[in-house]
This record gives C-alpha cells, sequence and structure tokens, in this order.
C-alpha cells in the first residue's frame, strides 16, 4: 500500500510537473513582469514627449546668450522736433509695443520685452511672427510717429540689427517690432 501510495504521488508529481507546475508560475511571472515594465516605460514616455513640447511661454523665455552686433546708428533724416526729443524727455509708457519673434530662436521675444519694460516701454503683447526668416531687426510705427520711431532704433541700436523701419503700421498697438536672426 505504501508502494502504492508512491506511485500515486509520483503520478501526480508528473503530472504537476508536466503541465507546468512551479517553472509555469515562475515563466508566467517573468513576462507578467515584462509587460508590466514595458507598459509603465512606454506610459513614461508618453508623458515626458508631451511635456517636452515647448508652451506658448517657453518660446519666449530669456535665452543663455546674446550677441549684439549692430554698428548702425539712427539716420538724421528727422524734422528738429523729433530729434530733440530725448529719452528723458518722452514718457515711454505711454507706448504699447508688440513683440514678434521672427527669428525662431526660443526666448527672443522675452529677451526684447524685458530690455523694453526696463526702459520704461509698455509691452502691448509677444507672439511669433508670420515667419521665422528675418535676418534683421524691423521696427514698424504708427502713421506719423516718428519719434517713437527714433526712440526705439535709438534705445535697440546696442543689442539689435536694426533692418527696416517703417511709419505705416496700423495695429492696435503703438508699434510692432520684429525679431531678426541677426
Amino acid at each position: 500500500m505504501e508502494e502504492n501510495q508512491q506511485q500515486i504521488r509520483s503520478r501526480r508529481s508528473y503530472i504537476y510537473d508536466s503541465k507546468g507546475g512551479k517553472s509555469r508560475k515562475k515563466l508566467f511571472a517573468i513576462i507578467g513582469g515584462i509587460v508590466i515594465v514595458i507598459l509603465i516605460l512606454i506610459v513614461g514616455i508618453t508623458i515626458f514627449s508631451n511635456n517636452s513640447e515647448p508652451e506658448d511661454e517657453d518660446i519666449f523665455a530669456t535665452p543663455a546668450e546674446s550677441q549684439p552686433t549692430s554698428t548702425q546708428s539712427p539716420t538724421p533724416t528727422t524734422p528738429p522736433e523729433d530729434t530733440s526729443n530725448s529719452s528723458s524727455d518722452v514718457d515711454k509708457s505711454e507706448y504699447s509695443i508688440l513683440v514678434q519673434n521672427g527669428s525662431g530662436t526660443a526666448g527672443a521675444a522675452g529677451r526684447l520685452t524685458d530690455i523694453l519694460g526696463d526702459l520704461g516701454y509698455t509691452i502691448f503683447d509677444t507672439e511669433n511672427a508670420d515667419n521665422f526668416d528675418y535676418v534683421e531687426t524691423v521696427i514698424r510705427v504708427t502713421s506719423g510717429n516718428k519719434t517713437l520711431l527714433n526712440l526705439l532704433k535709438n534705445d535697440l541700436k546696442d543689442d539689435y540689427t536694426i533692418g527696416e523701419t517703417s511709419t505705416d503700421y496700423e495695429g492696435s498697438a503703438s508699434a510692432v517690432i520684429i525679431i531678426g536672426a541677426e
């Protein structure tokens, strides 16, 4: 009888082992662990990739480095009453400036808004320009506002290469400045 029980046990263990038994449980545990790790990686990568895209405020962050390259000075083609207005004679906070990033460099608009704010101008808004192909900085002021144009050219000449300027801007701000790649 004892021999009979041993045979039954050995048959059970043979059947148990042949159906996978402990080794099958280990295999399922390993596969399950691998699947969980892969799912965690996929979720992590998805979350990370969504957070790595720049937000609007990131586009206007201040860059780590700037390169002032301008040696151009304003042309004395304005009437005497416009050139007599020095920076101290004019309340720059009365002028609202729209700053557009035309260079494609993240933080370019933020850097200019900091400079203009320190000089006393009111910042109307910041946004991307119609394209990122601007090489030099463009200044456009509202019609007949040569005083503001001269102020901006003078205030920015050390930090930016001033390209095209005009007095034909028809927006809601007093002026628009489009930053070039320079």
